[in-house]
């Protein structure tokens, strides 16, 4: 029997496979060198991004603070990592103008919905990357629980999360001043 190696792939090696025809309609990420197509989300957890953008867009537009971005908007962390985060926060402080075709770095704030068949190591490699590139704050949401963790780098290097039920209210104070999101609001009438 012969074995199987992955070929590492770069971010150019993506983005020439990802432009070919067949693969354009396809929504794709960069892991540790290794492209993987990203099934599409099921229809609650698209209507969770939903909803998390329009909160965000709702605060961030009126105030000027910068961008918020939807699944197709890409990151990327290093030569080999390349994310589209399911709804992300990019302030204007670091992307003033959005010239590029992808955001050298992390967004400040990342937001994952995670699916059922995502592995934990995943999640929080991903988690990871995000903080060590830039984001300033990273929420996983659990849809079938009705959770939401907050991870955020700590100066010593620690990550540090804390999770969020439906009585309570998600804050990113440093981030984005005054900004409040109860959890209920995210995820009521979804069950």
């Amino acid at each position: 029997m012969a074995v199987q190696t992955k070929i590492r792939q770069d971010v150019e090696q993506f983005w020439a496979f990802v432009t070919q025809p067949e693969n354009a309609e396809k929504r794709w990420e960069l892991i540790a060198g290794e492209i993987i197509e990203m099934p599409p989300s099921s229809l609650k957890n698209s209507a969770l991004a939903g909803r998390i953008i329009y909160f965000l867009l709702a605060y961030v537009l009126p105030r000027g603070l910068g961008w918020v971005t939807v699944p197709d908007g890409g990151y990327q962390l290093a030569e080999a990592m390349l994310v589209q985060p399911d709804a992300a926060f990019l302030s204007k402080e670091r992307a003033p103008t959005l010239t590029a075709r992808v955001f050298e770095g992390a967004p400040d704030l990342a937001v994952e919905i995670i699916s059922p068949s995502e592995r934990h190591t995943e999640i929080r490699a991903k988690i990871s990357a995000y903080l060590a590139h830039g984001a300033r704050l990273v929420w996983i949401i659990y849809p079938d629980e009705q959770i939401v963790d907050v991870w955020q780098a700590q100066p010593d290097g620690a990550l540090r999360v804390e999770s969020f039920d439906k009585g309570q209210t998600l804050r990113a104070d440093d981030l984005l001043p005054e900004f409040s999101l109860p959890v209920a609001a995210l995820f009521d009438g979804l069950d």
